[in-house]
């Protein structure tokens, strides 16, 4: 299985900017502090809901971008669509700064329970988190134009610098003189405006037609509504599911406890960095497969996916599970912190685990062009899933979050996907789930507990260790 050298380096440079916003985070917190840090937990909350209006454009311009290059008429289409994706974009933008501009003193004073952190760094922050966050989004869209184009290796060696700028520039800023976590979004954003110029250059010279006969950017965008529809409602659900719990909670929690509930949030997060590269590895493999309709050869590939990748995601869940406190005393240098952000820690890597392992039975079911089942199940989880995450948000914080979020995932994994092969893939087992997934999870993360409580006597003595 021969990767070509741009894939590579596209998993080497995604998985380095990964690394890089895990690695810093002890630097913000140690030069910003706790309470300042749920601001950036705030920010990244922004960026994720912000992805919704994307609405399926990045990835049809990434379509159009494809077809343009054998298709003189594509070529026109996909610079329709990058015009018609900026204006829409322009639109949105401008009605939201309007409305963050009436309701920042609310929301910096009612929404976000500020505590020790003054009213005007809440407001500034809260602003220019705004503003970095509809930066991304058009980034976003230009990269997905840049890969349509094939140029996954410029443009994933540029997002790689980008990143390095943005994290590693960021800490003499904070070392050296007084601006806080107001410079801090202020940098950011200065470095997502250089960004986005780059990507925007680089794909207008590629998308300009030869002809100045551009179709109509709305026209165009009637045309994809069908596949903008689907795109559109995947997403929706997806960020919904994802995003609700910290919306919720920097309402819920003054900004010190949603700084820790952030930090247990993002290291939960380092199972993500496995998944990501692996999906997009296993992918192409599946649609050739079922493009030569062997489904008997897709179906080995999906089960030995499955078994190896059940022992990766548990494993690594259950290591910063049952190893949580130390991983993040080690993590922050603060024994404090971790004790605190522990139990949260716990539940969001066992219930990030049980997500990474939803991604196979999607990615089967892309292959065969049939996502029905797909959507409906999302659409009855949420249904199901996203009052119990209110309740148990509201009653029990973060804690209650991790658990439902954990809950939840199980569930489906166990009960929605054994359902799914049962319609779509009667030719896998019965005792698939028992033999490819809980017969590897229930002994690898029992051999974990095991060994953190053989471990205990030492864990406590580094716990002791730490300030």
């Amino acid at each position: 299985m021969q990767m070509p050298r741009a894939l590579v380096i596209g998993y080497a440079t995604q998985l380095y900017a990964a690394i890089l916003s895990i690695v810093f985070v002890p630097f913000y917190l140690y030069y910003v502090g706790v309470e300042a840090y749920g601001l950036i937990g705030f920010g990244l909350m922004l960026q994720g809901i912000t992805q919704l209006l994307d609405m399926g454009l990045g990835q049809t311009l990434m379509r159009e971008a494809s077809r343009s290059r054998v298709n003189a008429n594509g070529q026109m289409a996909a610079h329709g669509l990058l015009i018609a994706g900026e204006k829409l974009f322009s639109v949105i933008g401008l009605t939201i700064t309007i409305i963050l501009l009436t309701a920042l003193p609310w929301l910096s004073s009612h929404w976000l329970k500020s505590g020790q952190v003054p009213a005007f760094v809440v407001n500034m922050s809260v602003l220019l988190a705004t503003g970095l966050a509809g930066l991304r989004l058009y980034s976003n869209f230009y990269r997905s134009g840049l890969l349509g184009y094939g140029l996954q290796e410029w443009t994933n060696v540029r997002g790689a610098i980008f990143a390095t700028l943005r994290y590693a520039g960021s800490i003499p800023l904070l070392a050296y003189t007084n601006s806080g976590i107001v410079g801090l979004f202020a940098f950011q954003t200065l470095v997502a405006v250089m960004e986005l110029l780059t990507y925007r250059i680089r794909l207008g010279y590629l998308s300009k037609p030869e002809t100045q006969t551009i179709p109509n950017a709305f026209t165009l965008l009637r045309q994809h509504y069908q596949m903008l529809g689907a795109l559109a409602i995947a997403s929706w659900l997806w960020t919904a599911m994802t995003q609700l719990d910290k919306v919720l909670l920097s309402h819920w929690l003054v900004l010190g406890d949603y700084g820790l509930f952030s930090l247990a949030v993002t290291g939960a997060g380092v199972i993500s960095l496995f998944a990501a590269p692996i999906g997009q590895l296993l992918q192409p493999h599946f649609n050739m497969l079922a493009a030569h309709n062997d489904r008997q050869a897709l179906l080995r590939l999906y089960r030995f996916a499955s078994q190896r990748l059940t022992f990766l995601f548990i494993g690594i869940g259950s290591l910063l599970a049952f190893f949580a406190e130390p991983i993040l005393a080690l993590w922050t240098g603060n024994a404090l912190q971790a004790k605190q952000a522990a139990p949260i820690l716990f539940w969001y890597a066992l219930g990030n685990a049980a997500a990474a392992l939803l991604v196979l039975p999607f990615m089967l079911q892309y292959a065969i062009g049939n996502l029905r089942l797909h959507l409906a199940g999302n659409l009855l989880f949420a249904t199901l899933w996203l009052p119990a995450l209110i309740w148990a948000g509201y009653n029990a914080g973060g804690i209650g979050t991790g658990i439902t979020w954990f809950l939840g995932n199980s569930l489906f994994l166990m009960g929605w996907t054994s359902y799914t092969h049962c319609q779509l893939f009667p030719e896998l087992p019965k005792t698939w789930l028992l033999q490819n997934v809980a017969g590897i999870a229930i002994p690898t993360a029992a051999a974990t507990y095991i060994l953190a409580f053989i471990l205990s006597p030492y864990i406590l003595l580094f716990e002791k260790a730490v300030p």
